[in-house]
């Protein structure tokens, strides 16, 4: 399944969508995952089951997140 809820990213942009600052706080201000606008979220907006479905591309975006640094 390409995107999981109308409102989220399809997994297929995932990657892009992490290194784009503004996307991922401005969803953070909203409180829903990226992938499937589910609650709670981590600092780099996805939930717990969307993170089990990570690549290693996507885990190592979402490090830099929770590391407290912003793309460039």
């Amino acid at each position: 399944m390409e995107r999981w809820n109308p409102e989220a990213f399809a997994k297929g942009d995932l990657s892009w969508v992490l290194k784009r600052s503004d996307i991922v706080l401005e969803r953070r201000r909203r409180g829903t995952c990226l992938l499937c606008a589910g609650r709670p979220i981590n600092e780099a907006a996805l939930c717990d089951v969307c993170m089990t479905m990570l690549n290693r591309e996507e885990l190592g975006l979402v490090e830099t997140w929770t590391a407290g640094v912003l793309p460039d």
